[in-house]
């Protein structure tokens, strides 16, 4: 279509004819989905969720992972202002039977064609929706393959990634709190020295925020002033959360994997300086005017 119609202009008009065509490409579609929260609040008081463990994707179909995805929203229907849909703004660029990053294969393997190996690491994310935002330690390269066995892998105590315990939501006061086991995660640690390139503890982590999105929370801010041993964000302006999932070829499997996408360094690069520590992040539906402006929703992560 560009090029039809570059033919008709003048040649200077061309590359501000392609500026709009690739922003109107670039604009994702809208979320429905609405969690009832404050004066609409179906729950009278705070609630635990438990987190579920992750399982394998590997080859299903899109409709078998929103079925997934449905059904762990749905145990909590009483959090829903109406119903729910997976968002195609999170999940609509996924592929049908194709393989997904593996938590193995991402942590031990790397790119290649044991990529997928293990559970699949977003099903972390799909299983455990009211986890709004989740942090994940960036260990990635931490751990020495060729000293690591299957029996290993298959350790449930075999140190891959922080755990965390259970969602303390509040529809009411629209806000939700969750707990990092980081010291726990630090002592596990020193059992598997023998298994590490690197004998460090990991401090810097990533936010994953594609849960907020799926329910509408569009833009995020790390408070610094009700955060705790947390570094700040270099920007002091809310950020747009763009995170979602996608059939892509960072796993190095021929045809690509369904994995997390893009890189926000906001999001991507952030570290605590010492433990304990508290990330307090505002969410809002629309952009707000300043990080001042109450927000819709708020996200404590605690690192003990």
């Amino acid at each position: 279509m560009v090029g039809i119609i570059s033919r008709l202009l003048p040649v200077a008009i061309y590359p501000l004819l392609q500026f709009f065509v690739l922003l109107a490409a670039c604009q994702l579609p809208s979320v429905a989905n609405d969690l009832a929260t404050k004066e609409q609040a179906k729950v009278a008081g705070a609630i635990e969720i438990t987190i579920r463990e992750p399982i394998v994707l590997n080859n299903m179909t899109m409709a078998q992972v929103y079925r997934i995805r449905s059904d762990a929203v749905y145990r909590q229907k009483n959090l829903l202002a109406d119903t729910y849909e997976p968002s195609d703004a999170i999940f609509g660029q996924c592929e049908d039977h194709k393989p997904w990053w593996g938590i193995w294969g991402m942590y031990v393997f790397r790119e290649g064609l044991k990529a997928p190996e293990g559970p699949s690491k977003e099903s972390m994310q799909i299983l455990n929706p009211f986890r709004l935002i989740a942090a994940e330690a960036n260990s990635v390269g931490m751990l020495n393959a060729t000293r690591i066995s299957e029996a290993d892998m298959r350790n449930p105590k075999f140190p891959f990634l922080w755990q965390s315990g259970p969602v303390r939501f509040n529809p009411r006061t629209a806000a939700a709190a969750v707990t990092y086991n980081v010291s726990g995660f630090n002592e596990n640690l020193k059992q598997w020295k023998d298994k590490l390139k690197v004998n460090a503890f990991v401090s810097g982590f990533a936010l994953i925020a594609y849960n907020a999105r799926d329910f509408g929370y569009s833009y995020m801010y790390l408070d610094p002033q009700k955060s705790v041993n947390m570094r700040k964000w270099a920007v002091s302006h809310p950020i747009q959360i763009t995170q979602m999932l996608h059939c892509g070829g960072s796993c190095g499997v021929p045809g690509g994997c369904n994995n997390m996408s893009p890189f926000t360094r906001e999001l991507d690069d952030n570290k605590f300086t010492q433990l304990p520590a508290r990330a307090f992040i505002k969410l809002w539906k629309s952009e707000p005017d300043s990080v001042r402006q109450e927000a819709d929703f708020t996200y404590v992560i605690d690192f003990r």
